[in-house]
């Protein structure tokens, strides 16, 4: 019978956790949406957020736009070489097409 008194406090326990958890819940809802309606109010001139002010600003950001850069550049030059390469194999293919055509037509060998 000593287990039953244990098993008691654990339940006991368990429960007021769980009314905590739910009360704590129920508490940062209430501040989300009073926060939520201040930052609504706000005045016009003042940032969305503290990551919109200009002050904010990753120390890689600007290496991360540098490098977005060079690889647009990059990927346009590499589209521009495959266009090539496709012209040329196609030019290719209609100079042996046309060469294979014109092998088929009889030839007079009298002079």
């Amino acid at each position: 019978m000593s287990a039953a008194p244990r098993r008691d406090w654990v339940e006991i326990v368990a429960t007021l956790l769980l009314a905590l958890a739910a009360v704590a819940t129920a508490w940062s809802s209430y501040q989300a949406s009073r926060w939520n309606g201040d930052q609504a109010g706000r005045e016009p001139g003042r940032p969305p957020t503290p990551f919109a002010m200009p002050e904010y600003r990753l120390a890689s950001t600007a290496e991360a736009e540098r490098l977005d850069q060079a690889a647009a550049a990059s990927s346009a030059a590499v589209s521009t070489n495959i266009q090539h390469a496709t012209n040329y194999v196609l030019g290719c293919l209609l100079f042996l097409g046309t060469v294979s055509w014109i092998a088929t037509f009889p030839v007079s060998l009298s002079v």
